[in-house]
């Protein structure tokens, strides 16, 4: 599209972002997104599945560094290829503190990806036991259309997935 560079012409240097967002350089990545006005703060990496500097940072809990993004214009509904928002990748890690700055950001914590799973089905798979119940309810809520129970037709061609959900509480029928 008119104005983005093309992928061949991308540089370590359009990644800085991403870089400092992973290994929680908050100071670094303040000075970076102050200093580069014109650095493209909802960039997504072609290798690692369209992640942004973002998504990168809900998935490691960097809750400082999600902020500073967050305040600088990072998309906080931005999807992954695979449809993943950044609270899918928060909620993997079952980190409520990212997911309640996510939502005061305007982020979706009940969209879908392109399998179905929404964060809250996420969450129930990969750390079951990191959210209390009691804030999963008020953060994650729950999928109408399965009626609160784990949705289990998105992984179901996926074996080690579906024992994961199994153990949770997911039922195939």
């Amino acid at each position: 599209s008119r104005g983005q560079k093309h992928p061949c012409t991308f540089t370590l240097e359009d990644f800085d972002l991403h870089h400092w967002a992973s290994i929680n350089d908050a100071w670094k990545l303040r000075k970076i997104v102050k200093l580069s006005r014109n650095k493209d703060i909802n960039l997504q990496d072609e290798d690692f599945g369209g992640r942004s500097a973002l998504h990168i940072a809900c998935q490691k809990g960097h809750i400082e560094c999600c902020e500073i993004l967050l305040d600088n214009g990072a998309d906080p509904t931005l999807r992954m290829y695979d449809g993943w928002t950044p609270a899918h990748c928060a909620a993997e890690i079952g980190n409520i503190e990212v997911l309640k700055l996510l939502i005061r950001y305007s982020g979706t914590v009940i969209a879908k990806d392109d399998s179905g799973a929404t964060p809250r089905h996420i969450a129930n798979i990969t750390s079951p036991d990191s959210i209390p119940n009691a804030e999963k309810e008020d953060v994650l809520p729950e999928c109408n259309h399965h009626k609160g129970k784990l949705c289990y037709e998105y992984v179901e061609n996926d074996r080690l997935t579906s024992k994961k959900i199994t153990r949770a509480g997911a039922s195939p029928f």
